[in-house]
């Protein structure tokens, strides 16, 4: 069992948990050329403009864990049994992000206060994913901030909750991660509700999955 508890209090914690096999990442490797493929074709492509991944770009267009239910199963098990303190049922984005010698993304979060994670899935291993520690946050004192960069590993999680601002510098060759958010159930609005699909977890409530 994790301690999530320290998420977002007193101290800042980078989570970095094994997820993928070696011989998932390449299928999902081969997963993300072809969903760049099927956005590239689309009218709406590149909606956004976060970097020149068309992937990243149009991340509310499709949802990873939903065009694979298999690791949609695992990732509620994954939450479960690590004891990630979220309101079941919850809502889950995820998508990829394909970047190639020298993109990256700026400072970022995520929206919402659940949490968010990446998964990297092939290339480079640095430089890897820099988070903004801010205030007691890892040690600090009250008014300081500090970049705190960890190097990537196939197949490997890292999560951390949705306010901290995170980057990947400009990098030197293609690379694949998974990245997504975890939404509270309760702060969903009908809205928002009533365009999602969903699977039914017996155990864990519903994953829902826009």
């Amino acid at each position: 069992m994790y301690d999530y508890r320290t998420l977002g209090q007193d101290s800042e914690i980078i989570y970095e948990l094994p997820f993928f096999s070696i011989e998932e990442c390449e299928e999902i490797k081969e997963y993300a050329y072809k969903k760049e493929i099927e956005l590239r074709g689309k009218p709406n492509n590149e909606r956004y403009n976060y970097n020149n991944s068309i992937t990243t770009n149009n991340y509310d267009q499709y949802n990873f864990l939903k065009d694979n239910p298999i690791y949609a199963d695992r990732f509620a098990k994954f939450l479960k049994e690590t004891g990630c303190p979220i309101e079941w049922p919850i809502i889950t984005q995820s998508w990829i992000n394909i970047y190639r010698e020298g993109d990256g993304i700026g400072w970022h979060k995520h929206v919402g206060d659940g949490y968010s994670f990446n998964i990297f899935i092939d290339g480079d291993i640095s430089p890897g994913p820099v988070y903004l520690l801010t205030g007691k946050e890892d040690g600090l004192n009250k008014y300081h901030l500090k970049e705190k960069n960890f190097t990537n590993k196939k197949g490997h999680m890292q999560i951390f909750s949705s306010h901290i601002y995170h980057k990947v510098d400009p990098i030197n060759s293609e690379r694949i991660t998974v990245g997504g958010t975890i939404h509270h159930y309760r702060n969903i609005s009908p809205n928002e509700l009533s365009r999602m699909s969903f699977n039914n977890k017996e155990k864990h409530g519903y994953i829902l999955l826009s």
